[in-house]
C-alpha cells in the first residue's frame, strides 16, 4: 500500500512540475505590465541562513548574532562524462549529487521549487542550463531597464558625495547578440543605481561602452607620464573613493595564472590593438591616489572548451582573477570563480550576481543575516548578500555552479558615506 501511494505521489508531483512550467511566463507578463512591480524572489524567502563560507565571512567581519548555515542544493549527476572527472568536481567543489530527482526544464524561483518539493514530497533537479550567453536562454529577456528599477526598493537615496565611478562594458571580441545585450543591461542598471540611489553625481560617473584599451588608458593612464583622467580628478578632490564596475567578456588565454585579459582584441583583423590584461588593469588602479578602490568584475574569462564536457560549470583553469598580496589596497569582487561562466538572471536579463548586488546595494544587504542594520553597506555586506543568493540560485534554479570571489582586505563603505 505504501508503494502504491508513493507512486501516486510521484505522478501527482510530475503533474505539478509540468503545470508550474508555465509559471515564469505568467510572472513575466505581470512584470511587463507593471514596470516597477516587485520582482519574484529568486532566492526564496529572505531566510536567515547563509552558505557556510559566506556565513564565515560575515562572522569574521564583525560582531553578529549566530547565523544558520544553508545547505546548498544537490545537482543532477552528469552523464556521458568521465567518472574520474565527476569525482574530481565532487571533491573540489563539495557537490552533492541528487540520488533521485524529478527533472525540471523551466526556470522557477527558489520558493516555487521548494513548494513543489514540499507538496509533492520529492526532490526537483533543474536541467543544467548552458551558461553560455551566446545562446539565448528561455525565459524573460527584458529590454534595458524595464522592470529593473523594482530592484532599487524604496529606501531613501544616499546624499550626494564626491566619489568617482567607472562603469565599463567589455564586449569587443564577443559574438553579437545576447552577450552584448546582457552587458549593456548590466552597465546601464549600475550607472542608474549609482546616481539614483548611491549618491554619485552624474559628472563623476564615467561610462564606457564596448571598451578598447585606449579608453582605459585615457581614464587610468598608460603606465608612463600620462596618469589619466581619474588621477587628475583625484588630485583635485583628495580623499575620494573610486568604484569600478565591469561587465562583459574577458579571456582566460592558455589558462596560466597571469594570462587573464579584461578586454579581448577586436574581431576585425584590421584592428591591431592587443588585449588589456587583468594584471595591467589592477596595476593602474593600484597606482591611483584614492582613499579606496573597489572593483566589481561581472566578466566571463572564457576559454574555447567544449561546455558539454563540463555541464556543472566548474572552474577549469588556474587563472588569477583577484589581485595578489602586493596590491592589498584594492577590494575586488568577481561574480564567478576563475573561468566559470557567469549566469544570467532569467527574470531581469541582468547577470545573476549583478541582479543581487543591485538589490543588496539598494538596502537589502544591510539587513540580517548579511548586514548589521547600521544604515551603511560595506563591501563585505554587499558581496555576502550577492554571493549567497548567487550560490543558492545557481544550483537551485539553474542546476549548475557559480561561486563569486572576494579579495582579502579591509571592508570599504559603498553606501552611507558622508556627503561632500
Amino acid at each position: 500500500m505504501a508503494v502504491g501511494n508513493r507512486s501516486k505521489s510521484r505522478r501527482g508531483a510530475s503533474l505539478i512540475v509540468g503545470l508550474m512550467a508555465f509559471a515564469p511566463w505568467f510572472w513575466a507578463g505581470l512584470v511587463l505590465a507593471q514596470t516597477n512591480a516587485p520582482l519574484p524572489d529568486t532566492a526564496g524567502s529572505r531566510q536567515s541562513c547563509l552558505p557556510a563560507e559566506i556565513r564565515d565571512l560575515v562572522l569574521r567581519s564583525g560582531p553578529r548574532r549566530s547565523i544558520d548555515i544553508c545547505e546548498l542544493a544537490c545537482l543532477q549527476r552528469p552523464t556521458g562524462v568521465d567518472p574520474e572527472e565527476v569525482a574530481r568536481w565532487q571533491r573540489r567543489h563539495g557537490i552533492q549529487w541528487c540520488r533521485e530527482c524529478i527533472p525540471l526544464s523551466s526556470f522557477l524561483p527558489v520558493a516555487a521549487i521548494e513548494r513543489i518539493e514540499k507538496d509533492g514530497r520529492i526532490t526537483v533537479c533543474p536541467q543544467p542550463a548552458r551558461p553560455d550567453r551566446e545562446e539565448p536562454q528561455p525565459g524573460l529577456m527584458m529590454p534595458l531597464l524595464r522592470g529593473v528599477r523594482a530592484l532599487f526598493g524604496d529606501a531613501t537615496p544616499a546624499p550626494n558625495h564626491g566619489n568617482l565611478a567607472i562603469v565599463v562594458s567589455s564586449t569587443r571580441g564577443s559574438a553579437p547578440g545576447t552577450a552584448k545585450a546582457a552587458a549593456r543591461r548590466d552597465t546601464e542598471t549600475m550607472a542608474v543605481l549609482l546616481q539614483e540611489r548611491l549618491g554619485y553625481r552624474h559628472a563623476n560617473v564615467f561610462e564606457i561602452r564596448d571598451a578598447r584599451p585606449a579608453d582605459l588608458d585615457r581614464l587610468l593612464g598608460n603606465g608612463g607620464n600620462d596618469k589619466g583622467l581619474i588621477a587628475e580628478r583625484l588630485a583635485a578632490a583628495p580623499g575620494s573613493q573610486v568604484l569600478v564596475y565591469v561587465s562583459g567578456s574577458g579571456l582566460a588565454g592558455d589558462g596560466s595564472e597571469n594570462d587573464a585579459a579584461l578586454l579581448q582584441p577586436g574581431r576585425d583583423p584590421a584592428e591591431s590593438d592587443a588585449s588589456y590584461t587583468l594584471d595591467r588593469f589592477f596595476q593602474r588602479l593600484f597606482e591611483l591616489k584614492a582613499a579606496s578602490v573597489t572593483v566589481v568584475l561581472e566578466v566571463a574569462f572564457r576559454r574555447e572548451l567544449l561546455r558539454e564536457r563540463n555541464p556543472v560549470n566548474a572552474p577549469e583553469t588556474d587563472i588569477l582573477t583577484l589581485p595578489g598580496p602586493q596590491r592589498r589596497g584594492l577590494v575586488v569582487m568577481t561574480s564567478a570563480e576563475k573561468d566559470q561562466i557567469p549566469l544570467e538572471d532569467y527574470e531581469t536579463g541582468l547577470s545573476l550576481f549583478t541582479r543581487h548586488l543591485v538589490e543588496g546595494l539598494s538596502g537589502a544587504a544591510d539587513k540580517a543575516p548579511t548586514g548589521n542594520g547600521d544604515g551603511k553597506i560595506d563591501t563585505t555586506e554587499a558581496f555576502a548578500y550577492a554571493a549567497a543568493h548567487t550560490m543558492i540560485v545557481s544550483r537551485r534554479v539553474y542546476g549548475v555552479l557559480q561561486r563569486p570571489m572576494l579579495s582579502s582586505g579591509k571592508a570599504v563603505i559603498i553606501r552611507g558615506t558622508k556627503p561632500r
